[in-house]
């Protein structure tokens, strides 16, 4: 059993240490998996670089008339709260989260390094604001050649492989994820009472409130237990074309 996620920790180790670009990264503060789903088919995202440090501003969701500027709707206030994941006493920065097995029947090592691309230049949690296009790309392949010549070449040679090669070559393909679905921000309720109109986003627009006092939209609030997640909140799952086994927990 080939367990996919021991290599992309290496590869993002590599890739720190040798490629020019990524040597603000540190590979311990980054956790690599699979989404506990399999996905095979022909469209969807193949990854997504989750931050972990970004702002937790109380906040509402809300709806609103763009001609009349008036508020119709809205949700009570609540505080985003990023998920706290610590592996091995150290807490993680980012998680990139990869769609098995149609991550690995496209170019890997691509997304890898667009999801890398992501992660702000002053690693501290957030993003990088990026814009994907022609220009984009030619800086993904540029990063790819370089890493290809300097990396070591035992993982250059793993990555080059997909999905059928991987399962022909060690019989199973495995990956590290998340034992319940995973989200992030978790939305728990503000305790102390806000007025709508306060909101910055409603100031920005110009909002008013109409002869009719909105509507209150339901919100789903997270449980805040969830906050938490350390190495008892993986999981091995080997993945097959068309769905994915658990096979033990790990860190």
């Amino acid at each position: 059993m080939f367990v996919y996620s021991q290599l992309l920790d290496d590869v993002i180790a590599d890739m720190a240490a040798v490629v020019e670009r990524f040597r603000h990264i540190d590979p311990r503060r980054i956790v690599a998996l699979a989404a506990n789903r399999a996905t095979a088919g022909a469209w969807g995202a193949l990854a997504e670089c989750v931050a972990l440090g970004l702002d937790e501003t109380p906040t509402f969701e809300f709806r609103y008339d763009p001609r009349r500027r008036i508020l119709l709707a809205a949700t009570p206030w609540f505080v985003p709260r990023n998920r706290r994941i610590s592996l091995n006493g150290l807490p993680a920065l980012y998680v990139l989260r990869f769609r098995f097995p149609r991550f690995l029947t496209n170019n890997p090592l691509s997304s890898i390094v667009h999801e890398l691309l992501h992660i702000s230049e002053r690693f501290d949690g957030k993003h990088r604001a990026l814009r994907h296009g022609v220009w984009f790309e030619r800086y993904v392949r540029d990063i790819e050649r370089e890493w290809r010549r300097k990396g070591d070449p035992s993982l250059v040679g793993l990555m080059s492989l997909d999905f059928n090669e991987l399962r022909r070559r060690f019989g199973a393909v495995a990956c590290r994820c998340f034992r319940r679905p995973f989200k992030t921000p978790l939305r728990l309720p503000l305790e102390e009472p806000r007025d709508w109109m306060s909101h910055p986003d409603v100031k920005r627009l110009g909002l008013a409130i109409g002869p009719t006092p909105p509507c209150r939209l339901a919100v789903r609030f997270d449980n805040p237990a969830d906050l938490e997640l350390t190495e008892k909140d993986l999981e091995l799952r080997v993945f097959h074309p068309s769905g994915s086994a658990r096979v033990s927990r790990t860190g």
